[in-house]
């Protein structure tokens, strides 16, 4: 990610009134960048860092299952049955934010999450797995379930900068 700021360019989009299929000529507009602060825009992508990278925002967590670097995170309404992207998305349905966030801080339900996944090996192969922190909020460090679900309740009640 160092290097990441050498490699960045003009960013270009077609029209919004551009129909699809496209057509052989699309009208390509530069995107705006003039309002963006040139501060924020260093931070985003670590230009003149060591690297690393950005994370979202919690913002929003509600909308924006799966979750994790990988989207490897899933769990649906059924957290028995529909368990990572091979119980969930690859079967059409959307996961639950609230068991897909529970999975996020609960161990067991996770190592389930990280199983399912790793069941079908095109995941593996676009290192789609579900393995990220090993920050638990549970029984296993002292957590109680009602704290968990307060925390989940919490993160999923911010859906706007203004609350």
């Amino acid at each position: 990610m160092k290097n990441v700021g050498k490699e960045l360019g003009e960013s270009y989009m077609y029209a919004p009134n551009t129909p699809t299929p496209l057509p052989k000529y699309p009208t390509v507009l530069k995107v705006p960048t003039d309002h963006i602060d040139p501060e924020q825009s260093r931070l985003a992508f670590n230009i003149g860092t060591n690297g690393g990278y950005k994370v979202k925002s919690l913002i929003g967590l509600a909308y924006s299952a799966p979750y994790l670097h990988d989207g490897g995170v899933a769990v649906g309404v059924d957290e028995e049955s529909e368990i990572g992207v091979p119980g969930t998305l690859m079967k059409g349905k959307l996961p639950d934010p609230y068991n897909s966030l529970k999975a996020m801080v609960d161990k067991e339900l996770r190592q389930e999450v990280i199983k399912a996944n790793q069941s079908v090996p095109q995941l593996k192969d676009v290192h789609v797995e579900g393995i990220g922190h090993e920050y638990w909020v549970d029984r296993t460090s002292g957590f109680t379930e009602e704290e968990q679900e307060a925390l989940i309740d919490y993160l999923l009640s911010t859906t706007s900068p203004n609350e």
